[in-house]
C-alpha cells in the first residue's frame, strides 16, 4: 500500500475511532477526507470515513498485480514448509483417572 493510501486509512480509521468513543473526529481529519474523495463530502462522517478507507484499500489491491496484499505469495512459495497438521495422541492432555471416578 502506498504512504498516501496509509495516510488516507490512517486519517479515517483516526474518524471512526473518536466516533466509535462518541467524540467528534477532529475537523482537520475530516476535512482531509472530504479533500481525498470530493465525490463522497456530502456524506456523513461515518460513511465518509468507511468509503474512504475501502477505496484506499481498492486502490492498493488494484496496483499490487490485482491481488490484496496479503496474498502475495510466489508460486510455489509454500510447498512443504511443516505447515501440515500431525495428529495427536488421544488424550493426550488428560490426566488419567481410575476408572468409574467423576471429575468434581
Amino acid at each position: 500500500m502506498g504512504s498516501e493510501n496509509l495516510y488516507a486509512v490512517e486519517t479515517a480509521r483516526r474518524v471512526l475511532s473518536a466516533l466509535a468513543a462518541k467524540h467528534d473526529p477532529d475537523p482537520s481529519d475530516l476535512d482531509e477526507l472530504r479533500r481525498l474523495a470530493p465525490p463522497l463530502a456530502q456524506l456523513p462522517a461515518d460513511e465518509l470515513a468507511t468509503n474512504v478507507m475501502r477505496l484506499a484499500q481498492t486502490i492498493a489491491a488494484t496496483t499490487d498485480g490485482g491481488r490484496p496484499p496479503s496474498t502475495n505469495i510466489p508460486a510455489g512459495g509454500l510447498g512443504r514448509c511443516g505447515l501440515r497438521r500431525t495428529r495427536r495422541a488421544k488424550g493426550a492432555n488428560q490426566v488419567s483417572r481410575p476408572a468409574g471416578e467423576r471429575r468434581k
